[in-house]
């Protein structure tokens, strides 16, 4: 609060307009006092019925909590407003003659009126208003600091009472995370364990069904070899033999190798299955199909139902005796010399399955090379034989046939043909394994922490790795076309 105490404008410029008004003549006090009296009455009546008014600040303008008493307006006036007043130098006269005397004349009268009859009544007034701000801010500051101090009590009490509530929400959270989780860890072993079982069962259904399928299909061969009878087979001539073998003709081998066909290949439905995908290879042929290495004829059955010329050739007189049994036409004989014995580009495709792993590599070299020479140009030649990439397939199917002689890759077989002038147009990779007998994955559950997770998933992709070297696909077919 400012100390030094000044008139009030209005009273000033009401002493000053009497002094004008009597010009140069002696001015008149008592009319003047009644005057200013007059006057001052009147503006403070005025200033009674007139209330200021003010607009409450907003509480970001103090930077303070909402509305604090010492940044109220009203204070903020009464610290404003109170020493409010003109200085007697502060009077002025836009008259360039007679101004600085009118200046004069005016100063005079205002410290005549100031000093006689103003002074005492104002300084009271000063010193009054003076110590009243002074207490009013005080006041204020005292309020403020004490609503403060209450206010952080009430909000550090409240952020107790939030914080032991958060608390207890965690802990009764965890109890529920954990019993869920438990529960879920029940479900998903009781879950694995009846899968488990069924998966069982159904192996075990599975195999029983193998065991049905190798033995209905042991039985039909012995049933072919005991029917066979030395007349014609559905007036069938033979192409080697003009009579047909009876069942004293077939070696003992000849048999052995029937009955291991029949118990370990597979039956006659599942090899058909098999092979009725690589007939495709052949719609557009030219000329008779030859197929090395026939069996028991079920690939031939399946070119015969599409309309095609078919022959087939088997070392094996049991083997053929079934086709011609079937209806089929064969021969018994070496493929290599058979081959040799007929004309260049005389056959529309050569197709052999299971066939090449029985050859050496001399014998294979001189295979391809005749398939080169006797099929038309645009002819497809196409060979399937064990995938050696599949320890399994390499260990359970190629040596369990005593006649194999060695397993050929995929890479070696492709040289071979390309050398012999034979492009590869693909490799058909075919007969995977079932998803049921590979190995199986670990079940991630989704309560495991991240670092169990991470290592369940590398080993499930380490998994997945062994899958593809011990149960690759079990047989692949290599395919090339004679260059027209």
């Amino acid at each position: 609060v400012s100390e030094s105490f000044i008139i009030p404008r209005k009273l000033i410029e009401v002493g000053a307009m009497d002094v004008n008004h009597q010009n140069e003549s002696t001015p008149n006090v008592e009319a003047i006092m009644a005057r200013i009296r007059k006057d001052a009455k009147e503006f403070v009546a005025e200033s009674g019925r007139k209330p200021i008014k003010v607009q409450p600040r907003a509480a970001s303008e103090h930077g303070g909590k909402h509305s604090p008493v010492q940044y109220s307006e009203e204070l903020n006036y009464l610290n404003a407003h109170w020493s409010d007043w003109a200085e007697a130098t502060q009077i002025t006269s836009h008259r360039k003659i007679v101004g600085p005397i009118i200046v004069r004349i005016k100063r005079f009268f205002v410290d005549l009126v100031w000093n006689y009859l103003l002074k005492g009544y104002f300084e009271r007034e000063r010193q009054f208003q003076m110590h009243l701000v002074r207490f009013l801010n005080q006041t204020a500051k005292y309020v403020d600091d004490r609503d403060a101090e209450i206010f952080w009590e009430l909000v550090n009490k409240i952020d107790s009472d939030i914080s032991g509530l958060n608390e207890r929400v965690d802990r009764i959270y965890d109890e529920i995370i954990a019993t869920t989780r438990s529960v879920e860890q029940d479900l998903t072993q009781r879950t694995a364990t009846a899968e488990a079982t069924a998966k069982a069962g159904h192996a075990q259904q599975g195999r029983i069904q193998n065991s049905l399928v190798e033995l209905d299909g042991m039985i039909r061969g012995l049933e072919r070899i005991i029917a066979l009878k030395p007349q014609p087979l559905n007036g069938q001539a033979r192409v080697v033999s003009d009579t047909e073998p009876s069942f004293a003709d077939f070696s003992k081998g000849d048999i052995d190798y029937l009955l291991l066909e029949n118990r370990y290949r597979g039956s006659e439905e599942e090899i058909s299955r098999r092979l009725e995908d690589y007939a495709e290879l052949f719609n557009d042929a030219r000329a008779p199909i030859i197929e090395l290495g026939c069996g028991r004829g079920e690939f031939l059955e399946i070119l015969r139902e599409r309309g095609l010329d078919a022959f087939g050739v088997d070392l094996s007189q049991a083997m053929v005796a079934c086709c011609l049994q079937k209806g089929l036409k064969a021969a018994q004989a070496d493929c290599i010399a058979y081959l040799e014995q007929l004309a260049d580009n005389s056959i529309g495709g050569i197709f052999a399955a299971q066939l090449i792993e029985h050859l050496t590599r001399e014998q294979l070299a001189d295979l391809i090379e005749l398939a080169r020479r006797k099929v038309v140009p645009g002819g497809v030649i196409a060979f399937e034989t064990i995938n050696p990439q599949s320890v399994t397939a390499l260990s359970r199917n190629f040596f369990r046939d005593p006649t194999h002689v060695w397993p050929l890759h995929p890479d070696t077989m492709r040289f071979m043909m390309e050398m012999k002038g034979i492009p590869t147009s693909e490799i058909l990779y075919r007969s995977p394994y079932p998803s049921e007998a590979v190995l199986q994955p670990v079940q991630i559950s989704d309560y495991l922490p991240p670092r169990w997770r991470q290592t369940l998933q590398e080993l499930n992709d380490n998994v997945e790795r062994l899958n593809q070297l011990l149960f690759g696909h079990q047989d692949y077919c290599i395919v090339g076309q004679v260059d027209g």
